[in-house]
């Protein structure tokens, strides 16, 4: 079927199984069968689908890079393992899967129909008002809000389903609207870091002047006061959490599990500071479900939380230790060609509103990076397709004003 199938059917069908299987129903089905491949699969479908359907271009030179760097640390990791072999497996696979799904959709060049477009919209509209609502309503201690994963993966469900339909809709303020209903509802999360992403959508999409975004190349001074208004605004709305794990936690008798992932992971920096100690090793699922030695060796089985496994792969930017300086920048650099693709792009199309989302997506990533795993899990490989839809959207419009 993945062979036979014309791009465009395959792009709607991806697309929903993504939205409804791989965000709202993934932890439902999680806890109620016990059932938690549903995201490798997804990565699985669309990397076939890559390998028979893509032509070599600029951007599969991009994955191939990407790919080489993932085998290098997974050889390293190999010769000089930290943890034992499933481990490090374990965590190849799942620390490569949003680069997969990425790359993967970015290639494809996703397009949908007009039709298809509608439905979609219909979809998300419809997954927000019967579930999204309900569980809302619920609450955070509710069963409902549980069985669905809790308050934290149902704020994220509230920003995917806000960014699809609006890479759906026909991006007027009638649809801006739409997708900021949408992104209230996850209000009801009491999450800070939603908090903090609705600050960065409204510095973005209202405050963030559509004209003079852009200067000779640099940002006008507008846009940098907005800028530094947007942060401010983010860093308000979620001080509270910021001094609870990072001030009050590392001040308290026994460290949080959170600042003494970071704080370990400056540890491990200093002795590995190039290479890292590799996959599997620290500050992630696969060093928790195979409780790493490192763990022992600079005494953070001490803390009662980490000590039992606990809250170890709850944040993502102390597990970039495992990849040293080198990893780190590599990934640094990864973001800054997606963030030049997108401003090369708008320089040509000049249309706003897909820099403007893509700008967001990725802020999104580093909120929820910061205190959640959300990127390497189903809702980060959700994020990461649809940040590659809003850049093949760039692409293709200016097709569009060539032909």
């Amino acid at each position: 079927m993945i062979k036979i199938i014309s791009n465009n059917k395959f792009n709607y069908l991806y697309i929903i199984m993504m939205i409804v299987c791989g965000v709202i129903l993934y932890d439902f089905v999680q806890n109620k069968t016990g059932f938690s491949y549903i995201d490798e699969i997804l990565a699985l479908i669309i990397f076939i689908r890559y390998f028979l359907n893509s032509k070599y271009t600029t951007d599969s030179n991009n994955f191939i890079k990407c790919f080489i760097v993932f085998i290098f640390y997974l050889f390293y990791s190999l010769l000089f393992p930290n943890n034992v072999i499933p481990a490090i497996w374990n965590d190849f696979f799942i620390q490569i899967k949003p680069y997969i799904v990425f790359f993967c959709t970015y290639n494809l060049n996703f397009e949908l129909t007009q039709k298809q477009r509608k439905k979609i919209c219909k979809l998300c509209i419809l997954l927000s008002i019967f579930f999204l609502i309900p569980i809302g309503i619920a609450g955070i201690n509710s069963e409902l809000m549980t069985s669905f994963g809790g308050y934290s993966r149902f704020a994220t469900m509230s920003i995917i389903l806000g960014i699809t339909y609006y890479y759906a809709s026909e991006k007027n303020n009638k649809s801006l609207l739409i997708t900021f209903t949408i992104w209230t509802i996850g209000l009801l999360s009491y999450r800070s870091k939603m908090y903090g992403f609705y600050a960065g959508a409204i510095g973005i999409f209202i405050l963030w002047n559509n004209k003079n975004f852009y200067r000779k190349n640099i940002l006008s001074i507008k846009s940098i006061i907005i800028v530094c208004l947007i942060a401010t605004m983010i860093l308000i709305v979620g001080w509270q959490k910021i001094s609870y794990y990072f001030i009050q936690g590392t001040q308290a008798e026994n460290t949080f599990a959170r600042p003494l992932m970071y704080q370990g992971a400056i540890m491990i920096l200093k002795d590995h500071p190039f290479l890292g100690t590799g996959f599997g090793s620290y500050a992630t699922y696969a060093s928790a479900l195979y409780y790493s030695p490192l763990y022992h060796k600079y005494g953070l089985y001490l803390n009662p939380e980490v000590g039992n496994g606990l809250f170890i792969s709850d944040t993502y930017f102390p597990a970039l230790a495992q990849f040293g300086l080198l990893g780190i920048t590599i990934f640094i650099l990864f973001w800054i060609y997606l963030i030049k693709e997108a401003i090369k792009y708008y320089k040509i199309n000049h249309n706003i509103k897909l820099l403007k989302m893509i700008i967001l997506i990725v802020l999104c990533i580093f909120i929820e990076s910061v205190a959640d795993s959300t990127f390497t899990q189903n809702r980060g490989m959700a994020i990461m397709m649809l940040l590659a839809m809003f850049l093949t959207e760039q692409k293709q419009l200016i097709q569009k004003l060539h032909k």
